[in-house]
Formats: C-alpha cells, structure tokens, sequence
C-alpha cells in the first residue's frame, strides 16, 4: 500500500539524496519478503490471522486484546495526525484565495473523511485505496519523466 505520505515522502527523499534515496524508498520490498518468511508463514501455519491472534492463544487472552487494541490505536492516531495536517496544508494551499485557513482545511477534510466512511463503508474506503494504489505510482512516473525532460535528461 501507498499512502500520500508515503508517496510525498519518498518524492522527498529522492530529491535531497538522489540515488541513494531511491535506493531507500525500495528497500520496503525487501523488508516485505522478510516478513512474509518471519511473520506471516508461522501466522498461517499457526491457523491465526494477527499477531494478537497467536499471543492470545499462547498466553492470556484478555491482556494480550488490551494490549494490541491500545498498541492499534496508538500507531493509527500519530499516522492519522501526520495524513490530517498533509490534508490541511495542502486543501489550505489549493484554496488560499478563498479565505479558507489550516486548521479549517484540518477539520473540514477530517469531517469530509468520516462522513465518507459512515455513508460509504468499507467497499468505498477499499475502492479508494484502490484508486489511489493505481493513481500514485503513474503520478510518480509521469512527474519523473517530466522532471527528466525539464533537465534535459535521456535514458
């Protein structure tokens, strides 16, 4: 999956350490296959579908649940926060003419995105992924080649 974030990020990083940041934004591939042997094979093997699947099976069911529930929430709140104040800048600095400030962009696509999740459910939150998952990677080739014809670059 490839978030916004992830995207903006890794156009970033390949600005400021050119190969050595493209190099950096494919090493999750890597990573990937390491924890489909580590992780997922023993998941599968086991029967269970989440880590907190096999702790609870192994050790007390209640604490384990608590513990990866707040864990869950935790991670999802700092990587909400981070996509959110994306959102607002980036709504803010499309609308700048119209009056409209950050923190009304922030709460105005934060409101757009629950009303979209209630209304829509999770078939519509999956074909969002979905078009984002085929959008984002032609958005970053066709501004690579237009960042390579502009400096006069040929393969």
């Amino acid at each position: 999956m490839l978030s916004a974030a992830s995207f903006l990020g890794i156009a970033g990083i390949i600005a400021f350490q050119g190969y050595d940041g493209f190099m950096f934004s494919v090493g999750w591939l890597v990573a990937y296959l390491t924890l489909l042997l580590v992780v997922a094979e023993p998941l599968r093997n086991a029967g269970k579908y989440t880590m907190a699947d096999v702790l609870a099976y192994r050790l007390q069911p209640r604490p384990v649940r608590a513990m990866a529930a707040l864990s869950t929430i935790t991670i999802c709140t700092f990587y909400m926060v981070a996509q959110m104040v994306g959102a607002g800048a980036l709504v803010a600095l499309l609308l700048k003419g119209s009056g409209i400030s950050f923190s009304t962009a922030v709460i105005g696509v934060g409101v757009l995105m629950i009303v979209y999740v209630v209304f829509g459910g999770m078939l519509a939150t999956t074909w969002v992924q979905i078009v984002k998952a085929i959008l984002l990677p032609i958005g970053t080739i066709l501004l690579s080649f237009l960042v390579m014809s502009h400096f006069h670059f040929s393969l």
